[in-house]
């Protein structure tokens, strides 16, 4: 927007769900998360029963002795003697798996005698949909000897053209997948069921599974943790925000006794049993506090369901590394193939308590993480030391573009200036987002005609009578395109003009805040509007009161999992970038939200390849010595999204954008992705707003970004 000129470009690696905070290697396991039930029901799901089979709807349920959620479906037999079938489908929007070398499932089945579990094991069929090539059975599976087993179809076989434009995913259920259809002569069985428990579907490059995240407490208190205490009070656990603590924070406390017994407490993190034997390393992030002067220290113990408890070592607050990580060894562990607990045990002589009545330990704990250390950990970033024009419209200040391949076509949309023609006042500009297309990414045939424009008299505009719209992010999801963009009135210094009547109303005043326009071709648009008053209504509101000069803005949208991220900056703490996710798009106050990063702007995307988010930060003013008329972008990492692990100015994390000539400033950068905002390959275009100190004659730029495997 007018009000703000300075941005950052990020490159930042996340590992996702079951996958790695890692580089690649040929034979290293990168997992592509396409669906994951923990949470609940996938709002793609559908069912269809061809023959007359009796099918329920996916349900979600919690069961006591489960320790996680369930999401599952019944097929009922209709004994007839056929072998008949029901499907349960994914609908992936052209999903494509091209790239990758096998599907991955995690499944677990029940059969029912009518209404008793028998002790057969259920089967599913897979069969993926491609849009051009139609169905393709990958295999049958049989339920596997643990609730959370990873099975494995291969998808090597295959085409490339029967795997890169997957629109379903169905599981199907025969009959005599649970011994339901009689043979001739014999007497039908009474009617008999198999319910289906789907926990994760994923997609795999390699053969080793390098990373896997057992519990990430940004969300809160993780609802298969357990607190027991032996003989000593406990509290919580509990879930907080500290406004000096960059991130959340999940903690307990365990209160002493006075008997003089060196009594403990447990904290359980009960799981569906899970094979360890890929991992070498226990990572686990806290730290403690406590009433007496301690280091303090916890004991973690796992246990195995058919090997029993193994006592992991003792581990103080000295022995973590800078970030708060203690890592475990598992190497010497021999029983680590069905893990069903994690404790974390905290004894009275950890803090000096044994004979001191009320002392206490709070242990804070923030992640929990499988680790194979044969694989690599990061990726090396280059940059290509060049620039060039992507294209130049003189005297127009153009910067933010969002920039996707859609099929064959490039397609950018960006913000730019235009100079409204009032008597008296033709210095004044007001931002508008332009669109242009391309076959090669370098040629650009740009729309003649304004596609998004506030509307006056508006929440976009704070009820002013003009106003500015900028900094596009679009992704498109089946077939719809949506625009997130933000809106603001004018500036005080446009208020003040005389030759716009009544420009601004009384008490007005300037902020930004996010609003969504959705389009089936990407020119015509149509804004979400309040059903009350028809007018543009905020996906992301300014809350604050009174509201922060800037607001909400700088959006950056992508579409990954069946879920909308969005990232956006928010001025209430100089321009900390925040996080929310959406099933639908349509943010609310329901969704979850996260502050992510403070002091930056943040442009991630989701790298299909590895695994992980990349992003980049830059700065567009000569703020010292080291970064004037070098043009640098910074590179940072991180695991999960939400905590960046490289500071901004650290040096070996910058990389010179043309240095010493060229363009003065990058501004509002893009990253050239797919129609959902993920990226591929090992060569990242970057376009950005590039030009002078001294405005408005910006031009838009492009530069690459080369990822290296780093071990």
């Amino acid at each position: 927007m007018t009000t703000k000129r300075i941005t950052y470009l990020i490159l930042t690696l996340l590992i996702f769900g079951a996958t790695a905070n890692i580089g690649f290697a040929a034979d290293s396991a990168i997992r592509y998360p396409i669906a994951d039930f923990e949470t609940g029901v996938d709002p793609r799901w559908s069912q269809s029963s061809p023959a007359p089979l009796a099918i329920t709807s996916p349900s979600f349920a919690w069961t006591p002795n489960q320790p996680d959620n369930i999401n599952y479906w019944d097929v009922t037999s209709d004994r007839d003697d056929q072998n008949e079938y029901a499907d349960q489908i994914l609908n992936t929007t052209s999903l494509d798996l091209s790239r990758y070398d096998r599907i991955t499932l995690t499944f677990y089945t029940n059969i029912y005698n009518g209404s008793q579990v028998t002790s057969e094991k259920g089967k599913i069929q897979v069969i993926i949909h491609d849009t051009s090539y139609g169905d393709v059975v990958i295999g049958t599976l049989v339920n596997g000897t643990a609730q959370h087993d990873i099975h494995r179809m291969s998808l090597s076989g295959l085409p490339a053209a029967a795997k890169d434009q997957i629109d379903q995913i169905r599981f199907r259920i025969y009959e005599d997948y649970f011994g339901a259809v009689a043979a001739n002569g014999q007497t039908q069985p009474s009617t008999r069921m198999q319910r289906t428990h789907l926990y994760t579907i994923g997609a795999e490059i390699g053969s080793n599974v390098p990373h896997m995240t057992l519990a990430d407490f940004e969300k809160g208190v993780d609802p298969r943790g357990v607190l027991y205490a032996n003989g000593l009070t406990t509290q919580g656990p509990h879930y907080a925000w500290a406004p000096a603590q960059t991130d959340n924070i999940n903690f307990w406390d365990v209160i002493s006794d006075n008997d003089g017994q060196n009594d403990f407490a447990d904290y359980h993190l009960v799981l569906v049993p899970q094979n360890w034997q890929p991992y070498t390393q226990l990572r686990i992030k806290f730290y403690t506090t406590c009433t007496t002067s301690c280091d303090g220290k916890i004991t973690p113990i796992i246990h195995d369901t058919d090997g029993g408890y193994t006592i992991l070592g003792t581990f103080s607050a000295s022995q973590r590394d800078a970030q708060n990580w203690i890592t475990i060894p598992l190497t010497g562990v021999a029983n680590r193939d069905q893990i069903d607990d994690l404790t974390l045990r905290v004894h009275e002589s950890y803090f000096g308590g044994t004979n001191i009545n009320g002392a206490y330990q709070r242990t804070h704990v923030y992640d929990i993480e499988l680790v194979n250390t044969g694989i690599y950990s990061h990726l090396s970033i280059s940059g290509d030391q060049s620039e060039s024009n992507a294209f130049s419209r003189p005297s127009n200040y153009d910067y933010a573009p969002s920039i996707m391949k859609d099929g064959n076509i490039y397609k950018m949309w960006w913000c730019t200036s235009e100079v409204t023609v009032v008597p008296g006042d033709t210095d004044t500009v007001w931002d508008v987002i332009r669109y242009a297309e391309s076959t090669d990414g370098t040629n650009w045939t740009i729309n003649s005609n304004i596609v998004l424009q506030v509307m006056i008299n508006s929440p976009e505009t704070n009820g002013a009578k003009k106003g500015h719209a900028c900094d596009p992010s679009v992704v498109k999801v089946n077939g719809t395109y949506y625009m997130y963009y933000d809106a603001a009135g004018p500036t005080q210094e446009q208020c003040d003009k005389t030759a716009i009547q009544n420009l601004c109303p009384a008490g007005y005043i300037q902020y930004n805040q996010i609003y969504l326009a959705t389009s089936t071709n990407g020119v015509n648009w149509t804004k979400r509007v309040n059903p009350t008053t028809g007018k543009p209504q905020p996906v992301i509101a300014n809350t604050y009161s009174p509201p922060t000069l800037y607001g909400i803005g700088q959006p950056t949208a992508l579409y990954l999992n069946g879920r909308f991220y969005l990232y956006y900056t928010d001025s209430a703490n100089w321009m900390s970038t925040r996080l929310k996710i959406s099933h639908n798009g349509i943010f609310d106050d329901s969704d979850v939200g996260y502050q992510v990063y403070s002091d930056m702007d943040l442009v991630p995307t989701y790298h299909k390849d590895y695994g992980t988010f990349i992003a980049m930060s830059a700065h567009d003013l000569k703020v010292t010595p080291e970064t004037q008329n070098k043009n640098p972008l910074y590179v940072l990492q991180s695991r999960n999204g939400v905590r960046w692990t490289n500071d901004y100015q650290t040096p070996s994390e910058m990389i010179n954008v043309n240095p010493n000539q060229g363009t003065n400033v990058i501004h509002n950068p893009g990253i050239l992705t797919d129609p959902h905002g993920l990226a591929s390959g090992n060569t990242l275009q970057v376009y950005y707003g590039g030009g002078p100190d001294l405005l408005p004659a910006w031009e838009i730029m492009r530069t690459n970004v080369n990822l290296t495997p780093s071990p």
